[in-house]
């Protein structure tokens, strides 16, 4: 859900549940700056060790996930420095809702 709510999209869309859940066995999930890439790296970095295949790799509950989100540095939806004056993707389109 978090993913979704970072990126605004699935994890893994397909129009199956078939190639859905076989994408879901297989394959990792795509990092979400792949789709976002102005977000923080280091939110970035938690929505991947949270959507890990290995459970070990994970946050073991959601109190522990909550806990890392909140040790996070302050999230905005600013423009990251490096391209300080570009609008985000978020903001290019007037019908769509910031993230945060």
């Amino acid at each position: 859900m978090l993913y979704r709510l970072v990126t605004g999209k699935h994890t893994f869309e397909t129009p199956h549940l078939i190639a859905y859940l076989g994408r879901l066995v297989l394959e990792e999930a795509p990092r979400a700056s792949t789709l976002r890439p102005n977000i923080p790296v280091e939110l970035d970095n938690l929505l991947s060790q949270a959507l890990r295949r290995n459970a070990t790799e994970r946050p073991a509950n959601a109190g522990e996930l909550a806990a890392l989100l909140g040790s996070l540095p302050a999230l905005t939806n600013d423009t990251p420095d490096a391209t300080a004056g570009a609008p985000s993707p978020m903001h290019a389109c007037p019908c769509r809702r910031t993230w945060m």
